[in-house]
């Protein structure tokens, strides 16, 4: 396995197994939002229609940037590891009680299963690049996170065919996709125990990289901003985002 992958990305002694787990939990994130994007779309259009769509997508707008600051808060603070155990532990919470909401047919759940689920996606990629991060050096991401991206792409590519498959083939409605997604949410929970395990084995970080990440966690919202209002080109790409 080793000799295969190092033909075709520069993997190198004792980075095959990490690396092969770390692209297998990023194609579960992405086949588990492959899998919520198509039921909330159709639920959404089949309950409420195409005419309510901009303003979901306003609701999600105003709701998502509080929430990925109060994550990028919580990841300075509290160790990694917990913070993927405990945002795992609330997605599987929240996955059984939107289940139950489903049931209710209101309006107002559809709107929050939509906005919900656009959270969900940017929180578990937004977690999965904060733990590749602490798991390899900067010299070890030039190499192997553009690998890592191919996962992804993988998951999104196949996430439809597995949805298509669990539906059509096995007949299982859309609101029940949701319990699909639990297991592979508990999956890729204990793929990332294992992975953060490796890495601790295998752990011997330089002095540059322990005062590296010790910059990173002083780093805060303000020093965001201001290095958005010094950049031009980032105000450019802050407001078509925005827009």
């Amino acid at each position: 396995m080793r000799r295969f992958l190092s033909a075709i990305v520069d993997i190198r002694r004792g980075e095959g197994v990490l690396t092969l787990l770390m692209f297998s939990y990023y194609y579960l994130i992405l086949v588990t939002y492959y899998l919520l994007k198509p039921a909330r779309d159709s639920l959404f259009l089949v309950k409420l229609g195409a005419a309510q769509l901009p303003i979901v997508f306003i609701i999600t707008a105003l709701i998502i940037a509080p929430i990925t600051t109060i994550y990028a808060s919580a990841s300075r603070s509290l160790h990694l590891t917990r913070l993927i155990y405990g945002t795992s532990a609330i997605l599987v919470v929240t996955l059984v009680v939107l289940r139950w909401l489903l049931t209710l047919e209101d309006s107002w759940v559809f709107y929050l299963f939509y906005v919900w689920v656009s959270i969900y996606g940017a929180l578990v990629a937004s977690q999965y690049w904060l733990f590749a991060n602490a798991v390899y050096t900067p010299a070890q991401g030039k190499r192997l996170f553009a690998f890592l991206n191919l996962g992804g792409i993988l998951g999104a590519m196949t996430g439809g065919e597995v949805t298509g498959f669990v539906v059509g083939t096995l007949g299982v409605s859309t609101e029940n996709l949701l319990f699909v997604c639990m297991a592979l949410v508990f999956l890729f929970a204990l793929i990332a125990n294992v992975i953060w395990k490796i890495h601790r084995r295998g752990a011997n970080e330089s002095p540059a990289l322990r005062r590296r990440k010790g910059e990173e966690r002083k780093d805060t919202l303000g020093a965001m901003f201001s290095m958005i209002a010094r950049s031009r080109h980032l105000t450019y790409l802050v407001g078509i985002i925005a827009l």
